[in-house]
């Protein structure tokens, strides 16, 4: 019977902690996917900023900013930031992309059932 016991306190512990990393992966998900979408559209007005090969029109918030957003990601999911020749950035992890210029990628969480 307290073997039964022990058991079953084991797997109910176990149990807790894929709730909770479950829950924790999802919440860096969606805080990462909300930062995504920033970062493309800062891009997209560094681009608008850059039209007609002016480097003059990019303020230095716009680029405190870009870099802010990138930190955010950095501190969640890591990977690789690069400055594009043009100010734009992209994020990659893993090599693949989540945001390049002014492009975002989503991330979601693949589940097995």
């Amino acid at each position: 019977n307290q073997v039964s016991a022990s058991m079953a306190g084991m797997v109910s512990i176990v149990s807790q902690l894929n709730t909770s990393a479950k829950a924790g992966l999802q919440s860096t998900v969606d805080q990462v996917n909300t930062y995504l979408p920033q970062l493309a559209a800062i891009n997209q007005q560094i681009v608008q900023a850059n039209a007609g090969g002016k480097n003059t029109g990019v303020s230095a918030d716009m680029l405190d900013q870009r870099d802010l957003i990138l930190g955010k990601i950095q501190s969640l999911v890591g990977g690789q930031s690069l400055i594009n020749s043009d100010q734009t950035a992209t994020q990659l992890v893993n090599g693949m992309p989540l945001v390049e210029r002014t492009i975002a990628n989503k991330l979601s969480i693949a589940t097995d059932k």
